[in-house]
């Protein structure tokens, strides 16, 4: 009998044949569960951190390991000598459940559960509702034969300022949900016990999964072991593609993008896509981007920031998840060719007032500023402006002089390449573009990573801090260099 835990009914719920997998056959799953995403393995130890946090207000708890061989049987012995508990664990006919923080009512003999989570609010969307979360290890609990009589889920409250050590009983929020859990269940049991069912089945068709009408984003990890005849040209893989959409195409037997005809019902951009396909090349309005390219104004600073948000705020005056720039890198291309590189990085945990005092040494008065994904830099500049009324002239005049590049792909689509699987990103548009540049060779080669890097690196000693710090510097320096090489193959394309 496989057993059923909450991560497994949130595995369901994306894809019932992919848990299928993974549990009746876990050696074919891990051949094609996709590599480790750093964004979501961020997400996680945020989580942990704000879990760990969150004990420190329960000061009589005791941890009990869910690794421990004996997790069950310990926490059955500890329950009747303690009464806060951490990551407890329970099971009865064939589900499983570790409840965050659980605390007993001695006198009543009941439990009140406590989910943690480090959103900055209580979810409550169908894909993962953490009213949900708390409702199954209840029903669990109370199938194991205890008695729940509250639920409670602590979340991050984005309002509070760090200064100084944090305050967590300012930082987390507790809510109580009982009364919307309960009325969680009446839908939901039946949907856990339905997911129980599933993986208990001895056969499942395997030439197809759920994820079939769901847009490429939501994919299951082993999407290709079920649907082996869709690949990168597939439908599901049109620029802006929508599950409506992608519905009408899959209906209608049109599998690859090469065989979506050309109607009304696309537009410009995903029109451009499937001619691309068709006749293996880019589709490039050329005079459109010359136009663009004309207009903007030299010297071009190519700039590109690096920057780091963690729910528990690490540095004075910042809240949960604001993002504070720590670096950048900037590239000035002269109107006869000539490029120089400036750059900068934060060796402490401080506000970016250095970082754009540094900015103003090289950014003068004139030129366009050129970045990829204007929503981003845009976006910190203004947050800083509020940091730093002193810098808000220059910041607001960046800005009102700011280029986005990716538009020429995106907003416009101007230029149009099937390679680049329908995505806009400046990774998938730098090695159509320009081959023999990537992110390949660095030791970091995302941003999460560097974020996670330069965390590392302020804390580290001289020699080892160095290292990091070189291979900070080179992934920086590699995004706004991209952004050159990038503008100087559309110059090349409208000479």
């Amino acid at each position: 009998m496989h057993i059923l835990n909450k991560s497994d009914f949130i595995h369901f719920r994306q894809c019932p044949s992919s848990l299928w997998l993974k549990k009746n056959k876990p050696e074919v799953y891990a051949k094609y569960k996709k590599a480790d995403d750093p964004f979501l393995e961020n997400l996680a130890k945020q989580g942990y951190a704000v879990e760990t946090l969150a004990r420190t207000l329960f000061p009589d708890g005791i941890f009990l390991d869910e690794h421990d061989p004996h997790a069950l049987e310990l926490t059955k012995k500890t329950l009747s000598t303690h009464h806060t508990f951490f990551q407890p664990s329970f099971s009865a006919n064939g589900f499983y459940a570790r409840a965050d923080i659980l605390l007993r009512d001695e006198k009543n003999e009941t439990y009140h559960i406590i989910e943690v989570k480090s959103s900055s609010k209580i979810k409550k969307d169908k894909n993962h509702s953490h009213i949900e979360d708390v409702a199954f290890q209840a029903w669990v609990l109370e199938q194991a034969g205890y008695t729940v009589s509250s639920m409670s889920i602590i979340h991050i409250n984005t309002a509070y300022i760090k200064q100084g050590e944090v305050d967590v009983k300012k930082l987390l929020t507790q809510t109580d949900v009982t009364e919307e859990a309960r009325e969680s269940m009446k839908t939901l049991v039946p949907e856990i016990k339905q997911a129980f069912d599933y993986i208990q089945l001895k056969d499942i068709p395997l030439d197809s999964c759920q994820c079939l009408y769901t847009t490429k984003s939501n994919h299951c990890d082993t999407f290709s072991y079920f649907n082996t005849t869709y690949t990168k040209q597939s439908v599901h893989y049109l620029i802006d593609i929508r599950k409506e959409k992608l519905k009408i195409f899959l209906d209608a037997g049109i599998h690859n993008v090469v065989d979506i005809p050309i109607t009304d019902t696309l537009n410009n951009r995903q029109a451009s896509h499937v001619l691309s396909a068709i006749h293996n090349r880019p589709i490039i309005q050329r005079e459109d981007i010359k136009e663009i390219i004309d207009s903007l104004v030299y010297p071009l600073y190519f700039i590109d920031y690096e920057a780091v948000s963690t729910a528990i705020p690490i540095i004075d005056g910042t809240h949960p998840y604001q993002q504070i720039p720590f670096q950048f890198s900037l590239h000035i291309l002269n109107k006869n060719g000539e490029i120089t590189h400036h750059e900068y990085i934060a060796e402490e945990l401080v506000l970016p007032d250095v970082l754009v005092q540094t900015m103003k040494k090289y950014i003068g008065d004139t030129g366009s500023v050129v970045v990829w994904y204007e929503t981003f830099e845009g976006s910190r500049n203004r947050e800083m402006m509020e940091m730093f009324p002193h810098h808000l002239d220059f910041l607001a005049d960046i800005n009102s002089r700011l280029f986005d590049l990716r538009d020429i792909f995106y907003k416009y689509g101007y230029y149009i390449d099937y390679r680049t699987c329908g995505s806009t990103s400046i990774k998938y548009v730098l090695p159509v573009l320009c081959p023999d540049l990537s992110y390949d060779t660095l030791a970091i080669q995302n941003g999460t990573s560097a974020m996670e890097s330069w965390q590392r690196m302020i804390t580290l000693p001289h020699l080892e801090r160095n290292i990091l710090k070189k291979d900070l510097l080179a992934y920086c320096e590699r995004d706004s260099f991209a952004m050159i090489r990038i503008f100087q193959e559309l110059k090349k394309l409208t000479s």
